[in-house]
């Protein structure tokens, strides 16, 4: 039987068993419409059940009440028709990618926007639209909307068809699965292993995040143009916790089948409670299928409840041992389309791969790898030539790896019997250490859990009675004593917990507790994992950004060049994180006078960020916006301003936040333009929206406050403009260092007003300061500057000081 024949027939033979009989007759015709022979297959297969297993009875017992929406609409709805050439929302769809058992997937264009978009439509069948399917679909799209990471297909849109049924718009992915991709490019297993890293990094992210994906088949795993993984369908995937979501208690039942049978755990058979433990599972016959060119158990030829029994109770062979059973296709030729011989194949799987694998597949959750992290921190050592946890542990095996990685060194040492057995008994202590280190990777994400669920229970004013008033910034408080106090062996958790903190109290404006922590966690990243770590980097970035904000512009840009290496080294040059990074330099230089490095820097990210369709490109875009403004460029400015708003619309998890910063630069814009009534408009939306959002006395609706004060002033309203203005000035203080120049703009549009109360000696001492801190930090042709210089100029001649003025435009 075709491969592709079987799994469309498991496929639809599998959710017809959740069907009563009297019902499936519907649901096939459905299903396998056009297709008489395919239908006649699944109805003999069973109807062969049917007469030789009773136990059915009690598991369509079970789903009666779980389908009995969906069997009374597929009685009374036909098959969908074909949406080629139609519109869906703001979509025009132009090809058919894939049907499956609950809709169809097209390839889709948006036609409502100035930028190129294409797109993965996924809409719901027509007859399958049952209250629980429904609800179903509306927890993909939250899933999704909820996981951003480079190597899963991202959510664009969603929405209710003409004809009512559910759809999400994902990111197109023009990609090959990953093992055809890897066996049509002769792949080596190195390369092969660098790939399935990058899916459980996916894998990891989404288990962060709480979520299992419970469907990790090839299919579902591209590899795109670029050579990179993404991660597609959350359809079936499963929330751990339930309270994350409003629509995640969407149940799935102990006898409900929601798996693909050949990335299926057998806790999925037996309906069990699913966990990451199912994911890691299905991971585990990725890696047997991309080293071995097999499934690991042969299913092929075998029918439903044979496969079922399989995947329950039968171990699979180790890889290097299955390579060599093969027979179609032959193991020379699994060999060649990994680069190299069968005798070479199955050198280097025998040993630490087969046991990595075998490791992932066992039938005991408990017995697998804990975690994803696990895994890789088992694959990274086995490319280290390092011990691997899935091995057992031995003298002999330790030392062997010891003398794998140091045998050059061990040559010339051959003949210094003492020197090579205190090295030996150096370095057996040394890989007992790194075991450890590998062990400490599992324990460390259930760790930071229970100390986090600990610190908000102490919180919780129906668990601790004192607590009933305690602020946010209490609980933040406590959290960070019991951290300190705590953890002193695990010094990873603590700084990954350090870095948590340090990052909500920077979010909160709340810097001097901020920086210590996010200090001591980048130093212990530093210590424990090496320079070149991705946490170092993520570290550096968020205490950058925070030194940034503050105004310590010299360590922050030493802090995101260290970031952008590390990016650049892990990542490569097309990737979003490297991106980010060029972004926040392009702040950073801008803020800093430095228009053309900066301009340079927003240029290279907005080509990133179009390269991967990625979000990063709405904020880029804004701030390119501010720099053009900056530069003087307005016409420039106000296009890429007003571009920046539809795009945080369609990319950004929080638009409004972002529409607010994109409304305030427009505001500027105009009020440069001598636009004062749509700038004062412009101003008094994006407080508005910062008003709902933030607390009272943020930096954020201090900047509202006193842009809009200064364009009041210069429509006349002091009385309105001056109580704005003293309390962006009040909040700057508060919350930035003496100096900063946002403390001198918000006393530069106080000394506006002064000049029209007539207090010209106070006015002529702060615009005075106000403009030697913007000569400063952005240069003398800077429009800010500018700005002040001209303000001074105004004051001498209202204050009848000529002299002063033409001394001051002198010097």
């Amino acid at each position: 039987m075709d491969k592709q024949h079987w799994k469309k027939l498991s496929h639809i033979f599998d959710l017809a068993l959740t069907l009563s009989p009297e019902r499936r007759t519907t649901y096939i015709r459905n299903l396998c419409a056009g297709d008489p022979e395919l239908r006649q297959e699944v109805s003999s297969l069973l109807s062969s059940i049917e007469e030789s297993d009773k136990m059915l009875e009690e598991q369509l017992r079970k789903n009666h009440l779980l389908l009995s929406d969906l069997t009374a609409h597929l009685e009374k709805d036909g098959p969908s028709g074909s949406l080629t050439g139609k519109t869906v929302g703001h979509w025009k769809v132009s090809d058919l990618l894939g049907r499956g058992g609950m809709g169809e997937v097209y390839e889709v264009e948006r036609f409502d926007s100035d930028i190129q978009q294409k797109g993965a439509l996924k809409i719901m069948r027509r007859g399958l639209d049952t209250p629980e399917n429904i609800r179903r679909f509306r927890l993909e799209k939250q899933i999704l909307a909820g996981l951003n990471h480079p190597n899963i297909a991202r959510l664009i849109d969603g929405g209710i068809s003409e004809d009512g049924l559910p759809y999400l718009v994902m990111e197109f992915v023009d990609g090959v699965p990953i093992d055809r991709y890897c066996d049509q490019r002769r792949l080596t297993i190195s390369d092969r292993l660098a790939l399935f890293r990058e899916v459980c990094r996916a894998v990891q992210h989404a288990h962060k995040n709480l979520i299992v994906h419970r469907d990790l088949k090839p299919e579902n795993i591209l590899i795109a143009e670029d050579g990179h993984v993404k991660i597609l369908d959350f359809g079936i995937a499963k929330i751990l916790d339930e309270t994350l979501y409003e629509l995640s208690t969407v149940k799935t039942h102990r006898s409900m089948r929601l798996m693909s049978l050949e990335a299926a755990a057998p806790e999925q058979i037996s309906g069990d409670p699913v966990t990451t433990s199912a994911d890691v599972y299905a991971l585990g016959t990725l890696l047997y299928q991309l080293l071995a060119g097999r499934h690991p158990l042969d299913i092929e030829e075998q029918g439903f409840r044979a496969i079922e029994q399989m995947i329950m109770h039968e171990d699979p062979l180790p890889p290097s041992r299955r390579l060599n059973d093969a027979e179609h296709p032959s193991p020379s030729a699994i060999a060649d389309k990994r680069n190299t011989d069968q005798p070479g194949l199955t050198t280097l799987l025998r040993g630490d791969l087969d046991a990595i694998t075998l490791k992932a597949l066992r039938k005991e959750t408990g017995q697998r790898y804990e975690s994803v992290i696990q895994l890789i921190a088992d694959l990274d050592r086995f490319r280290a030539d390092k011990p691997v946890s899935a091995q057992r542990d031995s003298t002999r095996y330790r030392l062997s790896k010891f003398f794998k990685r140091h045998k050059k060194r061990m040559g010339i040492a051959a003949a210094a019997v003492a020197v090579i057995t205190v090295l030996t008994i150096f370095y057996t202590f040394q890989l007992a250490k790194e075991r450890n280190e590998a062990q400490l990777e599992a324990q460390k994400t259930e760790q930071v859990k229970d100390l986090l669920v600990e610190i908000f229970q102490r919180s919780d004013p129906f668990r601790e009675p004192e607590a009933k008033n305690l602020s946010v910034q209490e609980v933040l408080d406590r959290g960070t004593q019991r951290v300190s106090s705590s953890l002193e062996s695990q010094p990873l958790v603590r700084a990954e917990l350090q870095e948590a903190l340090g990052s909500v109290y920077s979010g909160l404006i709340m810097y001097p507790k901020a920086e210590p922590l996010l200090r001591k966690a980048l130093a212990t990243y530093k210590r424990e994992l090496g320079p070149d770590h991705p946490d170092v980097a993520e570290t550096s970035q968020l205490l950058g950004f925070l030194l940034f904000r503050k105004g310590a512009y010299e360590e922050a840009e030493a802090l995101f060049k260290e970031a952008a290496r590390i990016y650049q080294k892990e990542y490569g040059e097309t990737d979003t994180h490297y991106a980010d990074i060029l972004s926040m330099l392009g702040n950073l230089y801008a803020e800093t006078g430095r228009q053309k490095q900066a301009l340079r820097q927003y240029i290279s990210a907005i080509e990133i960020y179009k390269q991967q369709d990625s979000p990063g490109i709405a904020g880029t875009t804004m701030d390119l916006g501010y720099l053009l403004m900056d530069m003087g460029r307005m016409d420039e400015a106000q296009r890429k301003l007003a571009r920046a708003i539809p795009l945080f619309k369609t990319y950004s998890e929080e638009p409004d936040v972002a529409i607010a910063n994109a409304l305030t630069g427009l505001g500027q814009v105009l009020h440069l333009q001598g636009d004062l009534a749509a700038a004062e408009d412009h101003h008094r939306k994006a407080l508005q929206i910062r008003r709902t959002i933030f607390e009272t006395g943020h930096t954020y609706i201090a900047s509202s406050h006193l842009r809009l004060a200064w364009v009041l002033l210069d429509r006349g309203n002091i009385d309105q403009a001056v109580p704005l203005a003293r309390k962006a000035c009040q909040s700057f203080k508060n919350h930035l260092p003496a100096g900063h120049w946002k403390i001198a703009a918000s006393e530069g549009v106080l000394a506006l007003a002064w000049i029209g109360q007539g207090e010209f000696a106070q006015a002529e001492e702060t615009l005075l300061n106000t403009h030697e801190v913007f000569r400063e930090q952005f240069g003398v042709a800077d429009w800010r500057t500018q700005s002040a210089r001209q303000t001074l100029v105004k004051l001498y001649k209202r204050w009848d000081k000529s002299q002063k003025a033409q001394a001051f435009l002198n010097n």
